[in-house]
């Protein structure tokens, strides 16, 4: 679930600058802070490994 917020969150900021929502430099910072946390996300996901649902 996380990785699709944080790919969905990747969809929607290029369709708010698309829409002249967000300046040039919005979206870099929020580029920035998402491509720091995609590798944290995975090494988080990585360290738990599979969970079995109940």
């Amino acid at each position: 679930m996380a990785r699709g917020s944080l790919n969905e969150t990747q969809h929607w900021l290029r369709r708010a600058y698309c829409r002249n929502l967000l300046t040039v430099e919005q979206v870099e910072t929020l580029k920035r802070m998402i491509n720091e946390l995609a590798p944290q996300l995975n090494a988080y996901l990585k360290s738990i490994g599979n969970i079995p649902e109940d």
